[in-house]
């Protein structure tokens, strides 16, 4: 009963504030408004690769605060530009909303105790207002596949032109300066390979959504199929373990999700489809796997490598690729600690200082406990969000998750509806929940996979799904 007329309370206050909004903009024709919807979303995935690069702390977006205020920017204008009609009360999964909100409630509470961190108070505030206000947008509006589309669609795009850009880069005699100095692995002009893989492993589930969603259509299966391919292609040159195996999972999730439910037609003409779509993305992903070669074949990296070690010819590194990548899952001569990085001592240094409150982070981080420049996060949200906030927070975070997990398999295996466009809620849960487990993904703007897992629980929210 309490959270029945706590949500009821909640909601007409949003509602109220959406339906002022939307005697401004209903003047606006249709047309144009989608049109800017999906233009936020291109900002949003190009304000990911600033983000993930080193332009952040030329225009002030390093601390997590400044990103988050940006993204609150940002998610304000995508839920004006979502809307289309009147706002009415929505009968929500308690299940998925109730743990959301109050997890934000949580974090403003215990932020006025201690500090907690950068950027936390706005990630709350997104939490009790700015989620819920989106998810009563697209609960009235009930077309999710142009909401997926629409992030899609934009990721694909971004992902595409930023190939491009490492291209004209590698032509142009720069190939040393996008490689990671420490791991000798391909960065593009990002900080780090494993930026690189987070932002690949958005592309290749793109690709995928955009297959099954639209399989009807050979012209977007071509498409979606070359996405596909550049995102496995840079994911093999960045060589993300995390992301490696999320996108592999992800895989067998729209495998068998495209059994189950995508209406397959003619058999001679599904055949031909699944035929063309293969072709296209492994040659699209070999190609893109080898750009070095095919673009640098004389450049070295030998300005990263240390004196008296044998310098290393791009097309020779490029040529290894295969063992390489086989040798980043290889636990030959490792324990579990340091085949996972040092995160075995790190999460048990962290559960040993874990308690119902937090900790006052900016006397007591992570990164003290540690001291070590590389271990800032507890690479683990519940964890992370636990020492931050209190344990409470952390089994909040935990709950939605399990929640969430939940309805990515049961829209997995009893999509009753046969919705199609369903299959990107569980590969960007299956995404989140991976990094939720090995990274820092815990606030929407930390990882471009934190945010659409955020988006994801938005027809989870919906009863009717």
């Amino acid at each position: 009963m309490f959270f029945d007329k706590f949500e009821y309370y909640l909601q007409t206050i949003v509602i109220q504030l959406l339906n002022c909004l939307w005697r401004i903009n209903r003047a606006m024709k249709d047309d144009r408004r989608e049109g800017l919807l999906q233009l936020m979303f291109v900002f949003v995935a190009v304000f990911f690769l600033m983000i993930y690069s080193g332009f952040a702390t030329t225009i002030h977006l390093r601390t997590q605060l400044s990103r988050h205020i940006t993204g609150l920017v940002l998610l304000l204008f995508i839920i004006i530009f979502s809307q289309d009609r009147e706002i009415h009360h929505v009968n929500w999964r308690k299940a998925i909303s109730v743990p959301m909100i109050f997890t934000g409630i949580a974090i403003l509470i215990v932020s006025f105790i201690h500090p907690v961190g950068s950027g936390c108070r706005v990630f709350a505030v997104m939490l009790i207002v700015f989620f819920p206000a989106l998810a009563l947008v697209w609960n009235n509006r009930g077309d999710y596949n142009r909401l997926f589309d629409c992030i899609a669609y934009a990721v694909s795009w971004v992902g595409i032109a930023y190939l491009v850009l490492c291209i004209c880069l590698i032509l142009r005699g720069e190939i040393n300066s996008l490689y990671d100095a420490e791991l000798l692995r391909f960065k593009g002009t990002l900080s780090h390979s494993g930026n690189l893989s987070q932002v690949y492993t958005s592309v290749f589930c793109s690709g995928m959504y955009l297959f099954i969603q639209h399989f009807g259509r050979l012209k977007a299966v071509i498409y979606a199929a070359a996405v596909y391919g550049i995102g496995a292609g840079m994911l093999m040159l960045g060589q993300g373990r995390s992301c490696i195996l999320a996108c592999v999972a992800s895989l067998i999730s729209s495998v068998i999700f495209f059994i189950k439910y995508v209406d397959k037609g003619d058999i001679k003409e599904t055949a031909a489809k699944l035929t063309a779509a293969a072709v296209i993305s492994f040659v699209v992903a070999a190609g893109v796997s080898n750009i070095p070669v095919w673009f640098a074949p004389e450049n070295t990296v030998s300005d990263l490598i240390p004196a008296g070690v044998e310098v290393v010819q791009v097309a020779e590194a490029a040529d290894g690729l295969a063992e390489s990548v086989e040798g980043r899952f290889s636990v030959e001569g490792q324990d579990l600690n340091s085949y996972s990085s040092g995160r075995i001592d790190l999460w048990l240094l962290v559960m040993r200082n874990l308690n119902m409150l937090g900790h006052d982070v900016e006397q007591q981080s992570i990164h003290d406990l540690t001291q070590n420049d590389w271990l800032i996060y507890a690479h683990n949200v519940f964890l992370e969000m636990s020492y931050r906030c209190g344990i409470p927070v952390g089994f909040l975070f935990l709950v939605l998750e399990y929640i969430a997990c939940c309805m990515a398999v049961r829209y997995l295996f009893r999509n009753v509806r046969r919705e199609t466009c369903l299959i990107f809620p569980i590969m960007f849960v299956i995404i989140y929940f991976t990094q939720s487990m090995l990274d820092c993904a815990g606030m929407p703007f930390i990882l471009e996979s934190g945010l659409y897992y955020y988006l994801c629980l938005i027809p989870m929210m919906d009863k009717r799904i």
